[in-house]
């Protein structure tokens, strides 16, 4: 049996508290609970929108200024504090957020921006790049979020009217990377100044797709992908290394394979990637050095894996399908644990502190999240809290929904208009 008691606190605070449960009793499968008998203690989970965007709109969304202030624990009614950090550049910023639709970005300082192109954002919402078009000529502009004009880059190549390729990669340093003709990559420093360019095309006489970018937060390791090359009734795949005088060098070739995504862990030092296998279709997880040496590969089984992610320590990987989630130990690929869920899987995360977070609902078509139940797993213990909220948020056309790790217990599904923090008592 599951008890819950249910109290409405202040507006956009909804609390609920269940005792542990065996899982399997309402809306999880497959993983298997074990507790004591006696002396069950009452686990809860308490919902609530941040304090910056709170009275958002639906088309409203916003990025963080720095912040280092810790969260408050569970239970306080208090906003967080507003601090003052220092970005990389050394100048001071106070936290805060801007709005974003797809019309419009208005700054902390009032300032607005319109008529773009294409906006991107930094990794850690530091920074904002927007591209304008007049005729085939394309300018690029880079903003702190209080409005602050970093650099403009005026002379970005002519391009074609239709090319799908043009995008603009910004970094955590204010560095950005402009991409164009379908493998073409252009570098700039943190003053807008160019110091590299680099072509990534395979030469494939029977053509290939966009090429795409990762990086380590500051820029320090720079990948080029090449996502699917086309040979014949082949398609196979292939990652670069860009070095910092301006060559590339290559770090794994792949036949019959089509990568669907890269990350690399901050460190620089190990790159995984989802990739799938032609025709047969299967997913796979691989990692590998930062000189190229494989040192694991995950078989999901023909499973349909939508994402695979390291962890913070890059120990282990969560991968999310539709309704279920699996974590591996990258060292040895054993399983760590799964799940299996009866509803959307959106978001899932295997936390600092030993839980798997994991957030259910459904997506409208007017990008309205709702239906949101939160499933803490410890997976070590194999216990479970989970819990549903009437809290709703509409998601963002420029972030993917994430489930960010913020202290014990503390965590924040960002990716939204209305960002919601999430915390729970379950150790």
């Amino acid at each position: 049996m599951t008890c819950l008691s249910i109290a409405l606190n202040t507006p956009g605070r909804l609390w609920r508290s269940a005792k542990r449960a065996p899982l399997g009793i309402t809306g999880i499968i497959g993983l298997v609970i074990l507790f004591s008998t006696s002396g069950l203690s009452a686990q809860t989970i308490l919902f609530s929108y941040t304090a910056e965007t709170r009275d958002h709109r639906d088309h409203e969304y916003r990025i963080d200024l720095p912040r280092t202030d810790t969260p408050q624990k569970m239970g306080s009614q208090e906003s967080r504090q507003q601090t003052e950090s220092q970005d990389a550049s050394g100048l001071k910023q106070t936290s805060g957020s801007i709005i974003l639709n797809d019309r419009e970005v208005v700054f902390t300082n009032g300032t607005m921006l319109s008529g773009f192109r294409e906006l991107s954002i930094s990794p850690n919402r530091l920074y904002l790049g927007a591209l304008f078009l007049t005729g085939n000529k394309y300018t690029a502009e880079i903003y702190r979020p209080d409005g602050l004009l970093v650099y403009r880059i005026p002379d970005l190549p002519d391009h074609a009217d239709d090319d799908p390729s043009v995008h603009l990669h910004v970094l955590d340093n204010g560095s950005s990377v402009f991409r164009y003709n379908i493998a073409s990559f252009l570098f700039y420093d943190i003053r807008g100044i160019r110091y590299a360019e680099l072509w990534n095309s395979s030469g494939s006489p029977d053509g290939e797709a966009i090429s795409d970018f990762s990086s380590t937060p500051f820029g320090n390791t720079r990948l080029l992908i090449n996502p699917k090359i086309f040979h014949g009734n082949r398609i196979d795949s292939r990652i670069r290394m860009a070095q910092a005088d301006g060559s590339s060098r290559h770090l794994a070739v792949f036949s019959n394979t089509v990568i669907e995504s890269v990350q690399l862990h901050p460190s620089g030092r190990l790159i995984l990637l989802h990739v799938i296998e032609k025709p047969a279709g299967k997913h796979n997880a691989i990692a590998i050095t930062r000189d190229g040496t494989r040192i694991q590969t995950i078989d999901y089984e023909n499973n349909e894996i939508l994402e695979v992610s390291l962890s913070q320590c890059g120990r282990y990987i969560t991968a999310r399908a539709s309704g279920r989630v699996l974590v591996h130990k990258l060292a040895s690929g054993e399983v760590l644990g799964r799940a299996s869920f009866g509803e959307r899987v959106l978001a899932a995360s295997y936390m600092p502190d030993g839980i798997l977070a994991v957030m259910t609902g459904s997506i409208s078509d007017n990008r309205t999240v709702q239906q949101l139940r939160a499933h803490m797993i410890h997976l070590d213990k194999r216990t479970v809290v989970r819990e549903q909220t009437f809290l709703a948020t509409t998601h963002s056309p420029f972030f993917d929904l994430e489930l960010i790790y913020l202290d014990t217990g503390v965590y924040r599904l960002q990716g939204g208009n209305r960002e919601i923090l999430i915390e729970h008592t379950l150790r």
